[in-house]
């Protein structure tokens, strides 16, 4: 019923915030964004940068929680 919602919500928040953090990266994926344009959204291969924010976003906070149910 929840699965997804913690997790979806973490990796964003953590992006938004490395995002803030680093001024430099942010204005060159807005600028990878609106170079995109809409070719983004049917190729998002196209956007290498907003991939690598994802995935070192990701690499260094991993949304996923651990629960141990007994």
């Amino acid at each position: 019923m929840f699965a997804g919602a913690d997790t979806t919500s973490a990796a964003l928040s953590r992006a938004a915030e490395m995002l803030a953090e680093h001024q430099d990266v942010q204005d060159a994926l807005r600028a990878e964004i609106i170079d995109a344009g809409a070719a983004a959204v049917t190729d998002p291969g196209s956007l290498p940068l907003l991939d690598a924010v994802v995935k070192e976003t990701l690499r260094l906070f991993p949304p996923a929680q651990v629960s141990q149910r007994t």
